[in-house]
């Protein structure tokens, strides 16, 4: 559990205004994104005015949403996407994002995307990304599929679908991964299980097939489940997620086939895969003696 006075400690030590954290945030843009400058243990100007979160910082953002510069407008989606870390002030920020989604320039209109993620998309908006979803720059791409993953809905489910089969592992991944994620009732159900099951049978890249394992696991098929999960396991390459998944089933029968990976060295969940399925295996055979005994009695009488 994270210790929130010294977690907010840290921040309320930054005495930068908020020009000054601008001002870094765009030499961040400017020089490298990537770079973690030295800030003397200082928090990151982004995380900064994003844990102020008040009107101050939406109005600045505001500000900067209609600036002409580039670099502006892109430090505009970082700051409302984030704001104080929750919903607050949702219209206004969502009004700010969608603006920015039809930008002139590519690069803001993937930071709005990207800041979307970050349960800031909207239905409002889904025509809109199912255009930037078809387009040619991996980059966008990528960023589209955040703000659709956003809508945390299987609204956004054909776009998603049809971002599970990008040419970009990345792509595929994060798309399968917010599928499974969405809200799903039986019906819709449905058809989204052979989604999953098509990524498991075609898809090279393990991690994308872990996570389709994970959402028929999610929809509460555990028959499925199994199945995929059983040959999975017979690979000879299994994503982590396969493990956990068959933990989650507990499932005797699984017992081989995971007791033939502890040979291949160290695999996140194995150890507590094979725990649990030993436990419902010790489960299952004191239940069977326990039967066994009522049966002999019965008999005796």
């Amino acid at each position: 559990m994270r210790n929130t006075a010294k977690f907010d400690e840290k921040y309320q030590r930054d005495c930068r205004n908020d020009e000054e954290l601008v001002a870094l945030c765009r030499q961040e843009w400017i020089e490298d994104r990537e770079r973690e400058p030295d800030f003397s243990g200082l928090p990151s100007p982004l995380a900064s005015l994003h844990w102020r979160g008040g009107l101050p910082q939406l109005r600045l953002a505001q500000k900067l949403a209609g600036s002409d510069d580039l670099v502006d407008r892109q430090l505009a989606a970082d700051i409302a996407g984030q704001l104080g870390w929750d919903q607050r002030f949702a219209d206004e920020r969502r009004a700010l994002l969608g603006s920015l989604l039809e930008d002139a320039e590519e690069a803001v209109i993937r930071a709005a995307c990207f800041a979307l993620g970050h349960g800031m998309s909207q239905p409002s908006m889904l025509a809109r990304l199912s255009e930037l979803r078809h387009h040619p720059d991996v980059r966008m791409r990528r960023a589209c599929v955040s703000a659709l993953g956003g809508l945390q809905s299987l609204v956004a489910a054909t776009d998603l679908s049809c971002l599970m089969t990008d040419v970009d592992a990345d792509i595929r991944n994060w798309a399968t991964f917010y599928m499974s994620n969405c809200t799903s009732d039986e019906r819709q159900a449905n058809w989204v299980l052979p989604l999953f099951v098509e990524r498991i049978e075609k898809d090279t890249d393990q991690v994308v097939r872990g996570e389709s394992l994970r959402g028929i696991w999610e929809r509460k098929n555990r028959a499925l489940a199994r199945a995929m999960c059983r040959q999975m396991l017979a690979d000879e390459e299994a994503d982590l997620l396969v493990f956990e998944t068959a933990g989650d089933l507990a499932d005797p029968s699984l017992l081989p086939l995971l007791m033939s990976w502890q040979e291949r060295g160290d695999q996140g969940y194995l150890e507590e895969a094979i725990a649990a399925c030993r436990a419902s295996l010790k489960k299952e055979l004191r239940m069977r003696i326990s039967a066994l005994k009522q049966g002999a009695s019965k008999c005796r009488k």
